[in-house]
């Protein structure tokens, strides 16, 4: 092989790899979204509407809230980023309250949850609910 082409195929192989790598990125899993349910001190729990993950946060991670909703990578499992971006779900009527399950009558029947962003909700409360049924404004 001369060293011409030597080079040639040098750089059709520079070339392939950059685009596998770039397709590699393309058609890797899509990221997990989720709303932050419990802080603690060594982890956090994030729902993901059909499951909860529970993630190690280190010294360096971002400042989480309660009902804040993040991106996990789908690789590493860890948070990517947050996001201000609320999605609304189903609004209705406080109906009871035990400790700190909240009972909620909305148009497709009764919903109990634990999880509220706001502190000081009250049986006839009108709320309104993010897509994973935590409380999120009131009135």
């Amino acid at each position: 092989m001369t060293p011409q082409e030597e080079q040639l195929f040098t750089k059709a192989r520079l070339k392939i790899e950059e685009q596998q790598a770039l397709l590699k990125r393309l058609t890797a899993p899509a990221y997990h979204l989720g709303v932050v349910v419990g802080i603690f001190p060594d982890r956090v729990v994030v729902d993901t509407g059909n499951q909860l993950f529970e993630l190690d946060t280190v010294k360096e991670s971002l400042d989480l809230k309660i009902g804040q909703s993040v991106d996990i990578h789908p690789e590493t499992g860890q948070i990517a980023k947050t996001s201000e971006f609320i999605a609304y779900g189903s609004t209705g009527k406080v109906v009871a309250i035990d400790g700190d399950i909240i009972q909620i009558n909305i148009p497709a029947g009764l919903v109990s949850t634990r999880y509220s962003m706001v502190s000081d909700i009250s049986v006839g409360n009108k709320v309104v609910m993010n897509s994973t049924n935590h409380v999120i404004m009131h009135r």
